[in-house]
């Protein structure tokens, strides 16, 4: 039997969340009955040499900018060449491309996953338009799924299929000593890793950190990833007298390393679909402080495999810190539940397994 051709699109190639689950399920899904390329809207990012490295050929279309017409001549020159069986999308702009009437004649059969519960009407306007021409539409967890069909999406045309991850190198990473990670000696480290931008709160964060009795002398805020609001948060740090404790690391490709010598990892998004670093620091055994949202939530339950606090509260957040610090035997235990619960659902081969169900039911 013939392999099913099926084309990735995504709007760009940079290492965000979106774009590390389609790498996992393109080196996860059984090559015997599927052949994966990829194709970006903007295809200069970082991650091209890992989708080759994996088996695919890489498409840059063209597109450069944030609007989505700026890949979708590309797009329609590569479907009438490929002639992909199916075309799965991801992020709105993607799912906009595909959804062009040029585009979607030489599509096969179309599915988009939503990966986001974002809060903005428009967004969900655009998505809930695009999916129309959806042969399946599938959301990263039952947060997204039940804020899709809050907006509008017919319940019945929803399929949740969660984030999965490579558990091994997670579990078995060696902790980073603290002289690397730039700490002094004898402090505890809390680590936010993510892209600095609205969304992720760590404006919520450090102004946890500041409050009284949040975190004494001895707890440090380890800060690995990049984004556009960089230079705001470092001046928000040093204006509520934190920027002694707040180590900014960069983009790190040691993350497991970094959240094995972590004593919390600390999430405190203000919207998220499943956010792949939520699984990765339960993988690691590390406890877990993160916001109530979607996604979040369904990962979490609350005091068994981590600790779950109401966004926008730097008060909560404070509090959630503190307990973690000072009881230790009981974070441990925490550590040890978020393991197990992810080793258990929500591994990279599980999610391969049911979006190739998903791809046979197209």
């Amino acid at each position: 039997m013939a392999r099913r051709q099926v084309l990735q699109l995504l709007p760009e190639l940079d290492p965000g969340g979106a774009e590390r689950v389609v790498l996992t399920l393109a080196r996860h899904l059984p090559h015997d009955r599927f052949d994966v390329s990829v194709a970006a809207l903007d295809g200069r990012g970082p991650l091209a040499e890992s989708f080759r490295a994996a088996g695919c050929a890489v498409h840059d279309l063209g597109g450069r900018g944030r609007v989505a017409a700026g890949g979708a001549m590309g797009l329609r020159r590569l479907l009438r060449t490929l002639r992909p069986d199916i075309v799965h999308s991801h992020l709105l702009r993607a799912h906009l491309a595909v959804a062009w009437a040029p585009c979607r004649a030489h599509a096969g059969a179309i599915v988009m996953t939503e990966h986001q519960a974002d809060p903005r009407g428009w967004a969900v306007r655009l998505l809930r338009h695009a999916s129309r021409r959806a042969a399946a539409l599938t959301a990263v967890s039952e947060g997204v799924r039940r804020r899709l069909v809050a907006c509008g999406v017919p319940a019945e045309r929803v399929v949740t299929v969660p984030n999965g991850i490579e558990i091994e190198p997670f579990a078995t990473a060696e902790p980073l000593p603290a002289g690397a990670m730039g700490l002094p000696h004898g402090v505890h480290a809390a680590l936010f890793v993510g892209r600095l931008a609205h969304q992720k709160g760590l404006d919520v964060l450090l102004r946890a950190m500041a409050l009284p009795g949040a975190a004494d002398a001895s707890c440090h805020l380890l800060v690995a990833g990049e984004g556009p609001e960089r230079p705001a948060l470092e001046s928000l740090g040093e204006r509520l007298g934190v920027a002694s404790r707040v180590h900014w690391l960069g983009r790190r490709d040691d993350v497991a390393a970094l959240m094995k010598a972590a004593a919390v990892v600390v999430l405190p998004s203000r919207w998220e679909g499943l956010a792949l670093t939520l699984l990765e620091a339960m993988a690691a055994g590390r406890p877990v402080v993160a916001t109530r949202v979607e996604g979040q939530a369904d990962a979490i339950d609350h005091e068994r495999t981590g600790l779950l606090v109401e966004p926008e509260s730097p008060e909560a957040l404070a509090a959630a810190l503190r307990r973690v610090l000072e009881d230790r035997a009981a974070a441990d235990a925490m550590g040890r539940e978020a393991a197990a619960h992810v080793a258990a659902h929500f591994t990279a081969a599980g999610m391969a397994a049911r979006y190739a169900a998903v791809y046979d039911g197209c």
